[in-house]
């Protein structure tokens, strides 16, 4: 029961409150509550319609309001008796002090006066807990009239507490792990922090770290730092393998797309540029190597139209078909023009020949483009026209010695004449070496043809 007395602001009502509250009737409980007082008007039992407004507070004076105003208007007031209903919700009475501040005005207008001092909330409404406190039933099949489980939606799991016995838990349910060593079909999980696994972990599907998309087996998306880190004391450290697809993958955007330190043992091909190599390394593209060191070797290397790096050598004629004569020689080694230059790349000075020259010369020396353009000199093929271009000087020389001996022969013969006072040249060589056979055992001559 409170009481409540306050002039209005035109000094000329005074209310007297009686207050009678209660939680409702035991049918379909709701969170209202009926709010009953007594208004006099000038010291006599009020008998109009007044507009009354109700807020909630949390102390007496100042504080904090609860919820909303309660507004209700035209409440009829019969020898001083007024009822109303308020409703301030479920959380508004969670157990702690509650007060009631009440305004009045007459129907007719006018503003509202507020009454002092609020009023505290007694017992009755904080009947309205009950309704919170159906979670408290015991959860028995056996209690008649209590919460069933059928009728427990869910229950939040922050609310947990304690260890729950593994035959409490429904087998099969794809909405939790559980801890068996059988495979458990139909559940996902989703958590974030740090974990630990003690033993081995065996994944049937794929698996993905650091948020990547893929459909590869094991994806890992390391942002700025390393994706993969394999390390081995006596094993290896990263090991991949797939039937068709590719057994290790790296990509990075501006780091290294993988780093090895150590020996790396692949038993099938290598493809770089290419996902479908058909060596055991297969480079599509430039390949460079930064430091080639001076050593003796037994041969050099060479490549072949595919691209093959060989040995170079191999010129078995089971190796090869339409065989034909090569006699080209001096007439190219004429035409070719050394030159002497600086790589646009690096700026070294070098000499050479140029492609574009050769290709006009002899097209067969020159390595030719995808574009069809002189791109190359193989120089190794020289050694082939400066053989014939040897052959054939060879043979100028044998030529030029025959002159230069026949020459000599009449040379000697003219002198040998001259000494044995014989004018004249011979008419045969033949005749000179006779003749001197005779003439010199008067005396010899000067010079003898060998």
């Amino acid at each position: 029961m409170l009481r409540a007395i306050r002039a209005l602001r035109e000094g000329r009502v005074f209310l007297f409150i009686l207050v009678v509250i209660s939680a409702g009737t035991a049918h379909g409980q709701t969170t209202a509550f009926t709010y009953q007082g007594q208004l006099s008007d000038a010291g006599a039992l009020a008998n109009a319609s007044y507009d009354l407004r109700f807020a909630l507070f949390d102390t007496v004076t100042g504080g904090v309001q609860i919820g909303t105003n309660q507004s209700v208007s035209a409440v009829p007031v019969k020898d001083g008796v007024f009822t109303v209903q308020l409703d301030f919700g479920v959380n508004a009475f969670p157990g702690a002090n509650r007060f009631v501040e009440i305004s009045v005005k007459p129907a007719s207008g006018g503003n509202f006066t507020t009454l002092a001092p609020r009023q505290q909330i007694s017992s009755s409404p904080y009947a309205i807990r009950t309704l919170s406190a159906a979670t408290a039933d015991v959860l028995s099949s056996a209690c008649v009239g209590c919460v069933q489980d059928t009728q427990i939606q869910g229950v939040a799991g922050s609310k947990v507490s304690g260890a729950i016995p593994v035959a409490s838990l429904p087998t099969g349910s794809g909405n939790y792990i559980q801890n068996t060593t059988t495979q458990q079909a139909g559940s996902n999980f989703n958590i974030s922090g740090n974990g630990v696994v003690g033993g081995n972990l065996t994944a049937l599907g794929a698996v993905s770290i650091g948020g990547a998309v893929s459909t590869a087996k094991f994806a890992v998306e390391g942002g700025s730092g390393d994706s993969v880190c394999g390390s081995s004391d006596g094993g290896t450290g990263v090991y991949g393998s797939s039937d068709t697809g590719t057994g290790v993958f790296g990509y990075s955007f501006s780091g290294l797309a993988g780093e090895f330190v150590g020996p790396v043992n692949v038993s099938g091909n290598v493809g770089i540029g290419t996902s479908a190599p058909h060596r055991l390394l297969d480079v599509a593209g430039r390949a460079r190597v930064g430091s080639i060191p001076l050593e003796g070797s037994a041969a050099a290397v060479c490549f072949n139209q595919a691209g093959d790096l060989l040995q170079c050598g191999a010129s078995s004629l089971r190796l090869k078909t339409n065989v034909h004569p090569f006699l080209d020689g001096l007439g190219i080694v004429r035409r070719l023009t050394p030159i002497s230059f600086n790589w646009k790349e690096g700026g070294a000075k070098d000499i050479g020949l140029g492609a574009e020259d050769v290709a006009k010369v002899a097209p067969s020396l020159t390595l030719i483009n995808g574009k069809g353009e002189a791109e190359g000199v193989k120089y190794e093929r020289l050694n082939i026209v400066l053989i014939n271009a040897i052959k054939e000087q060879q043979a100028q020389i044998v030529r030029q010695q025959v002159q230069i001996e026949h020459l000599q022969q009449m040379q000697a013969a003219d002198a040998h004449h001259k000494r044995c006072g014989q004018p004249g040249r011979p008419k045969a060589i033949a005749n000179a070496r006779s003749t001197r056979s005779r003439c010199s055992l008067r005396s010899a001559p000067e010079s003898s043809v060998r």
